[in-house]
């Protein structure tokens, strides 16, 4: 990595959709902040489409809500 040089950053969590930001990366550290993760790729493409709708309509309702809640 080069210090001080802009780099994205992309954060990819399973069930969610992918996030990213845009931030220099120092030499001694660098605190990045990543937005809201939301739990809506059901169909794990990296997008949120009907087809999401569709997948979460067939999964069990206990596998959606543990997406949203610790349990």
């Amino acid at each position: 990595a080069i210090p001080n040089a802009q780099y994205r950053i992309v954060v990819l969590i399973p069930n969610y959709l992918p996030r990213q930001t845009i931030g220099a990366i120092e030499a001694e550290g660098t605190p990045i902040t990543i937005p809201r993760m939301f739990p809506f790729d059901f169909n794990k493409d990296g997008k949120f489409t009907i087809n999401d709708i569709w997948t979460m309509l067939t999964l069990p309702p206990l596998d959606i809500l543990r997406l949203f809640i610790k349990i």
